[in-house]
């Protein structure tokens, strides 16, 4: 799959099938994905779990698990957490008011292998100034199960497209 940003709150991965647009929902080829529950379009799997400010997606994305937060980064239920399983890419919205400790405790949480900060730019720099991370803006991402990190967690900051 291919990510690219279309704007600083909205990312687009496009895989052989499906155009799958993440911006406060999902959106799956011309299919509205708003809320809890379990949906499968264009052989993508997608699992909407409720929390106290938003429904937060589990997308199975060429056999690629992406987490996305479309508001802010929050603490996750332990049942959620174990229902999730394996999260190899993690997608979180950063709000203006966004603290790396909140960010860092999610990741913690899911361990995943791939982080994509998105929103608030400046929330966004501070992150990756206090992770120690690459702040280097690319154009796009290409992913695949074969291609995920083993070792090293890798954060990718994708240039918006607007």
């Amino acid at each position: 799959m291919i990510i690219t940003r279309n704007s600083e709150h909205a990312l687009e991965f496009k895989t052989k099938e499906a155009a799958i647009k993440v911006n406060t929902d999902v959106v799956i080829n011309d299919v509205k994905i708003a809320g809890p529950g379990e949906y499968d379009v264009a052989k993508v799997s997608v699992i909407g779990f409720p929390t106290k400010t938003q429904t937060v997606y589990l997308l199975a994305v060429d056999d690629v698990t992406v987490c996305y937060f479309s508001v802010k980064p929050e603490k996750l239920a332990t049942d959620v957490i174990e229902k999730m399983g394996n999260v190899e890419m993690l997608v979180v919205t950063l709000c203006a008011d966004t603290t790396p400790e909140e960010v860092v405790n999610l990741i913690n949480a899911l361990e995943p292998n791939v982080v994509m900060p998105i929103g608030d730019k400046g929330a966004v720099e501070k992150l990756m100034q206090t992770s120690g991370a690459d702040n280097t803006e690319i154009d796009s991402y290409k992913i695949t199960k074969s291609t995920l990190p083993a070792d090293d967690r890798q954060m990718i900051v994708l240039k918006s497209g607007r």
